[in-house]
């Protein structure tokens, strides 16, 4: 296959990173891409980084919009792109130069339109032996719940351009807008492939984590009580129920400085309605199975552990 990709890059103030960014893509050994760069909003540098490399390299769109959150960036970079596929690559990230090529690798040794690889959290490369899976859509939203092999990031991911614009993400969402979104791209995927190889560096330095708890964050929860009343697979049903949980045990401790009453006692509801699906569960994590056990005893218990 020679089809074009189209990579979508979100940028929002990381000058510092920006430039090793795009100098990874532009140096792919995959050719046939477009880079599409969203500046949403950016107040420092990264604006004329862009540009600059527009001018530069042909294959470099730039799109600049007030800053509306990444989810409206790549929903901007999805509506202008050509190529047949979609990947997506966070601005303060970099990868190695045959990225694509390994995703391109997995459509074409297995017919694939869902291609799934591995992320490294800094800038080694770990050994992998390179074992790619054709898994079916149940194996792939489970595996992305429970986090085996992969996760619910939708970096790493290369998708049909034609499935990316039907699904788009949810700008409303503060939290979780990339499970939603891959969960419905792999529910309109044919043939999916995991292939167990680290191309792309996620740095963990430089990515904003979830810091503070609020009233929509929590509220925002209620994507999954939506996608468990879609979900009529029981198994993937319990694996939803499992990152529902894990996500309140989350947010739970980011909020245990800070938090009201009213927001701790929303999240303590939550682990306590679905506590007894996921302790009698097979397709749960360990670390929220012992979370749960925990909470029966006292939640405060729980805040030592997370």
């Amino acid at each position: 296959m020679s089809d074009l990709i189209s990579i979508i890059v979100p940028v929002y103030n990381t000058e510092d990173h920006l430039n090793r960014c795009i100098e990874s893509l532009i140096g792919q050994t995959y050719t046939n891409i477009e880079i599409i760069l969203v500046d949403d909003g950016s107040t420092d540098t990264s604006p004329n980084i862009c540009d600059n490399y527009k001018i530069n390299d042909n294959r470099v769109k730039v799109i600049h919009q007030n800053n509306k959150g990444a989810s409206s960036a790549r929903n901007i970079g999805i509506r202008i792109a050509s190529g047949k596929y979609i990947t997506f690559v966070d601005s303060d990230d970099f990868v190695e130069n045959y990225h694509i090529d390994s995703l391109v690798r997995g459509i074409n040794d297995f017919d694939a339109d869902f291609v799934i690889t591995r992320y490294s959290k800094n800038e080694l490369i770990k050994k992998s032996n390179g074992e790619s899976l054709s898994i079916s859509r149940k194996d792939a939203l489970m595996r992305m719940m429970l986090n085996e092999g992969f996760d619910c990031s939708v970096c790493c991911k290369l998708m049909p351009t034609s499935v990316a614009k039907t699904v788009m993400f949810d700008e409303s969402l503060k939290i979780a807008e990339d499970l939603k979104f891959n969960y419905w791209v792999i529910k309109n995927s044919n043939r999916i492939v995991y292939r167990n190889i680290e191309t792309y560096h996620y740095l963990l330095s430089a990515h904003g984590q979830v810091s503070s708890l609020s009233d929509e964050k929590i509220s925002n929860l209620s994507l999954f009580e939506d996608l468990l009343k879609s979900e009529t697979n029981t198994e993937i049903k319990e694996s939803i129920a499992s990152k529902y949980i894990s996500t309140a045990f989350h947010l739970l401790s980011v909020g245990k400085e800070n938090a009201n009453n009213k927001q701790i006692q929303d999240l303590e509801n939550i682990i306590v309605r679905y506590r007894n699906t996921a302790l009698c569960s097979r397709h749960v994590t360990l670390k929220v199975r012992l979370a749960c056990l925990a909470s029966i005893i006292s939640f405060r218990l729980v805040l030592k552990m997370v």
